[in-house]
């Protein structure tokens, strides 16, 4: 059945599929007559009009035996409304899911990333049909990347990522994946106290040293993790750092490397000789010796920079 979704390049807009199950709410029609009426309502209905047909089949809400008509006759904008919710179940059900949106192509920054350049194109038109139905829309800040709207968020955090699971029990959780990422999270507040022990020694001049501080969870959403001081002569909290740890031990390569968000990337980009990066090797914490290393205006510094390798997932970034 998939085979055949997979034959139509458009598979409707949500004014189309409104209308199509508007009409089918009224009665049962002949095929013929049903694409007559709909391309009289909406001369595009000639692209997509098979390709709704073939949609609503595979999700089991209409027939087709002779005449086309509803399984459950229900409020046609109910039915709109949970497309969504029965494409991700299908999907999971027949094994499919997870390939259309797998763990690789999943990222949970400040909202829920799917990296389109790793959807197979296969897949196009069902990605085009979540985008129509308003399930995706395009990333504000990272080119060819998708985002899950704030309609839908909870809903896929909730019961799309258990969905996609399901769809083949023998991949790696996406549960897990959250729990490494709370794991990583530990590891990262443990290196932001470091480097705010650091700062606080390095201002031990300033007279109002004890003022640096952490960002709070309030203010988790400014781009970095600590304020500081540009100098000892600095009257306000002028110097704002980014803390990003790692392991040169882990590291394939022992370098370093990290990952930024999108929010990190775009903060630095403002605030420019303000704007610090601090690498913390996280095996080199406990040597009283060790001072992180530390890049004034990262995004010219890093991003824009030819010493470094980046992959655009959440920009992974990887010391040359």
């Amino acid at each position: 059945m998939i085979e055949e979704l997979r034959k139509h390049n458009h598979l409707g807009n949500h004014s189309q599929i409104s209308q199509f199950l508007k009409l089918l709410t009224e009665k049962d029609y002949l095929e013929k007559d049903l694409r007559y009426i709909c391309g009289d309502l909406d001369y595009t209905f000639s692209k997509s009009f098979d390709g709704i047909v073939s949609l609503l089949v595979f999700l089991e809400i209409i027939k087709v035996e002779g005449r086309i008509s509803l399984i459950k006759k229900q409020n046609y904008k109910k039915i709109v409304d949970d497309i969504c919710f029965l494409l991700f179940n299908k999907l999971s059900k027949i094994k499919e899911l997870h390939i259309f949106i797998s763990i690789n192509n999943l990222n949970f920054d400040r909202s829920i990333l799917i990296n389109n350049s790793l959807i197979p194109l296969s897949f196009g038109n069902l990605r085009n049909l979540l985008i129509d139905l308003h399930f995706l829309k395009k990333d504000n800040l990272l080119e060819n990347f998708f985002v899950v709207t704030e309609k839908y968020s909870n809903w896929f955090n909730d019961i799309g990522i258990t969905l996609i699971e399901k769809s083949k029990s023998k991949s790696y959780s996406l549960k897990q994946l959250k729990k490494t990422q709370e794991k990583q999270a530990e590891l990262g507040l443990e290196a932001e106290k470091f480097v705010l022990k650091f700062e606080i020694t390095s201002r031990k001049n300033h007279p109002n040293s004890s003022k640096i501080k952490m960002i709070s969870d309030d203010e988790a959403s400014a781009g970095y993790d600590i304020r500081s001081y540009l100098g000892d002569d600095s009257i306000i909290l002028d110097k704002y750092i980014e803390v990003k740890s790692y392991s040169k031990k882990l590291s394939s390569s022992k370098k370093a490397y990290f990952y930024w968000s999108s929010n990190e990337l775009e903060t630095s980009k403002i605030e420019k000789d303000n704007y610090f990066l601090y690498l913390v090797d996280r095996d080199e914490m406990s040597n009283k010796e060790y001072a992180p290393t530390m890049i004034k205006d990262p995004y010219k510094n890093v991003f824009k920079s030819n010493l470094w390798g980046k992959s655009p997932n959440s920009w992974y970034l990887l010391e040359s």
